[in-house]
């Protein structure tokens, strides 16, 4: 069928509107024995009141009822989503909790159904719901066609965000440079604009103008603002800095150049493990550092073309 094939996907995120994309999902829905479907997606900005669209072919009273009576915040399915990545069947018992709400759906013909909810890089989370009048959901129907209703969801989602998030979160349309990011992730561990600076070593002068660049890029009222939208938003995301540590001695992140060990030649043999970088509290000024990874080398105070080597780091001697 159509939704296996590696040229559904492209023509899902090739399509012009969320509607076009809604129309071959409410098809698929039809042909897998199901009346209704529905997708929702929440954007994480703003914090205090999320952006939110939903598209469906529920009865128009529902849709009417659903958005005045605001149930997209009592919906256990929704609820659900949120917290879990697993796709959900509809119950008497996952309803418990809502009585009212239960009730009022079935009233429009959504008497069993099943949820499957997925996410994105920039917090996104989409939420994909197929609904019927008639029969609940068998475990042979779920075997036959739950594998590709998982598909669909992340095909679909995928789809959406595409043209959903840079309207509901324009901010995700902002490329923040790589310092821009580093001076961020700091500041998002609560550091100063002057700790920042002593960690990159760099001029506080230069971290507070990166800060007031991301703040304007991001619309930020300020850099915890900008920080809370960058992080949410997953501009920050990246590989967790990791260094090399001597397996015998007390040197990490002391003694390093392009994350290889400077002492490396008073450990030959020895095994090397990979270990995530520890900014001590007290953080050294660059001065310091060039000193440190000289003396560690064993050339603080040779002249260029000299043989005279200093002693070995004493913090690497055994």
């Amino acid at each position: 069928m159509w939704w296996w094939r590696g040229e559904s996907l492209e023509a899902l995120l090739e399509a012009k509107s969320e509607q076009e994309i809604f129309d071959r999902v409410a098809r698929f829905a039809g042909q897998i024995g199901f009346e209704y479907c529905a997708y929702g997606i929440q954007v994480p900005v703003p914090v205090s009141r999320p952006g939110v669209t939903m598209l469906n072919n529920y009865s128009p009273k529902w849709q009417a009822d659903y958005v005045a009576r605001n149930y997209v915040q009592v919906d256990p399915t929704v609820q659900h989503a949120l917290k879990s990545n697993l796709p959900v069947i509809w119950s008497n018992d996952l309803f418990a909790s809502t009585p009212e709400f239960w009730e009022e759906a079935r009233k429009h013909g959504l008497h069993h159904g099943w949820a499957q909810s997925a996410r994105d890089a920039n917090g996104a989370v989409g939420l994909l719901t197929f609904a019927r009048s008639a029969e609940a959901l068998s475990s042979t129907e779920l075997d036959q066609h739950q594998p590709a209703m998982v598909w669909l969801t992340h095909g679909v989602h995928a789809a959406m965000s595409r043209l959903l998030v840079p309207r509901l979160a324009p901010e995700t349309r902002s490329s923040l440079t790589a310092r821009e990011k580093e001076v961020l992730r700091w500041t998002a561990e609560g550091k100063t604009a002057n700790e920042v600076a002593q960690i990159l070593t760099v001029s506080e002068r230069t971290v507070i103008f990166h800060i007031n660049n991301v703040v304007q890029k991001l619309g930020a009222s300020n850099k915890t603002h900008a920080a809370v939208k960058a992080m949410a938003l997953g501009l920050l995301s990246c590989p967790p800095p990791v260094t090399v540590s001597c397996s015998s001695c007390s040197c990490t992140g002391r003694c390093r150049k392009m994350g290889t060990p400077s002492c490396a030649s008073h450990h030959s043999g020895e095994s090397m493990q990979a270990v995530p970088v520890r900014v001590p509290h007290h953080v050294p000024t660059l001065r310091a550092k060039r000193n440190e990874e000289a003396l560690c080398s064993g050339t603080s105070g040779s002249r260029p073309g000299s043989s005279r080597r200093s002693p070995p780091c004493p913090r690497c001697s055994s």
